[in-house]
C-alpha cells in the first residue's frame, strides 16, 4: 500500500502548454503512476477533456470527469466550484476512489478554487509529479470499505453466503495472507481482521463474460499476485461466470489451484505467487460434492 502524505497548500495553479510529443509523454506517465500507486481494480477519475487515452488503464477502471450517466465524457466544464464538487461527490458515492489531474488540467485548481479547498479537506495527495500529474486518494480509498450501489450481478449477495465465505477464509487460509474477493461494481467488502482485502473487479453483466473480457481479467489477476495477494475468493454467484470465460479459465487452470469450492458459498483459489501455503502445506484443498459432502 502506498504511503499517504498529508495534502499541503502548495498545489500547482497552472502549467505551460504542452506539444503533441510532450502530451503523449504525460499520458504515459499518468499510466505509470496509476499502476504504481493505485490498487488494481480501483475506479479512477481523470480530468480528461474527453481523451479516451487518459482513461485507458490495463488494471483499473478509468472514468472521465465530468461524465454522463452513461459513462461518456460530459462534454463541458462545470459552471463553478459548487457544481464541480457536487459532481465529484456523486461519482465518489458511485465508487470512485481516486482523482487524477494530468498536467494539462492543473488550471482547474486555479479556476475552481473551491475544488482545491475541497481536496485539501477530503483527500490526500499520493502523487505529486509537476511534469505529469497529481493523484488524490479519497477517504478509505485503500481499505475496501466504500459503500457502493447494488449491482445486477453481485458477488456477495446475502448475509448467509457472506458469513459462509468469511468462515471459510478464517478456517482455511493463513492469517498473514492477503485475499482478493471477486465482485461486480463496488459493493462493500468484508472486514477480515488484520488481513489485507482487495477487490477483483468483474466486468458488468452486459459484457456477458465473453472472450473480450479475458485479457482484462488476466491482467488484473496478475497485478494482484504481483502486489502480494495470495488468494482469490469467488462468491457462489460469480464462480460460474468466472469459469465460463474461456481465456480466463485457461489462465486460472495454469496459474491457480483450487483450495475449496463450496456449493452454497463459493470458491477459493491460491494464486501462483503465493509462497505461504507452499511453506505451510495445503489448506482445505478439494471440491465439495453436489450432496454437500467432501
Amino acid at each position: 500500500m502506498p504511503e499517504l502524505t498529508q495534502l499541503s497548500a502548495d498545489l500547482p495553479r497552472s502549467a505551460a502548454p504542452v506539444g503533441p510529443a510532450e502530451y503523449q509523454r504525460v499520458i504515459a506517465r499518468v499510466r505509470d503512476e496509476v499502476a504504481r500507486t493505485v490498487p488494481p481494480g480501483s475506479i479512477v477519475l481523470v480530468i480528461s477533456r474527453g481523451d479516451e487515452e487518459l482513461v485507458r488503464f490495463p488494471n483499473h477502471r478509468g472514468w472521465h470527469f465530468p461524465r454522463t450517466a452513461g459513462g461518456e465524457y460530459g462534454g463541458y466544464h462545470p459552471q463553478d466550484s459548487h457544481a464541480a464538487i457536487a459532481h465529484l461527490e456523486e461519482l465518489r458515492s458511485a465508487g470512485a476512489a481516486f482523482l487524477v489531474l494530468p498536467r494539462t488540467a492543473f488550471w482547474w485548481l486555479d479556476y475552481y478554487g473551491g475544488v482545491a479547498e475541497h481536496l485539501q479537506r477530503s483527500a490526500r495527495r499520493i502523487v505529486d509529479d509537476r511534469d505529469a500529474c497529481l493523484i488524490f486518494a479519497f477517504e478509505d480509498a485503500f481499505t475496501g470499505s466504500r459503500v457502493s450501489p447494488p449491482s445486477k450481478v453481485s458477488g456477495i449477495t446475502t448475509q448467509a453466503s457472506k458469513g459462509q465465505l468469511e468462515g471459510l477464509i478464517e478456517a482455511l487460509l493463513p492469517e498473514e495472507c492477503s485475499v482478493a474477493i471477486a465482485v461486480c461494481d463496488y459493493e462493500p467488502l468484508p472486514t477480515l481482521g488484520e488481513r489485507g482485502v482487495w477487490r477483483f473487479l468483474l466486468p458488468g453483466p452486459a459484457l456477458e463474460f465473453d472472450a473480450r473480457t479475458g485479457p482484462d481479467l488476466i491482467g488484473q489477476l496478475q497485478a494482484l499476485a504481483a502486489a502480494g495477494v495470495a488468494y482469490l475468493v469467488v462468491p457462489k454467484d460469480a464462480d460460474g461466470l468466472v469459469r465460463l470465460n474461456p481465456a480466463f479459465r485457461y489462465h486460472m487452470e495454469g496459474s491457480c489451484r483450487v483450495v475449496t469450492r463450496q456449493r452454497y458459498a463459493g470458491a477459493i483459489y491460491m494464486l501462483e505467487a503465493s509462497t505461504t501455503t507452499r511453506e505451510n502445506g495445503s489448506h482445505g484443498e478439494g471440491e465439495e460434492r453436489s450432496d454437500g459432502r467432501r
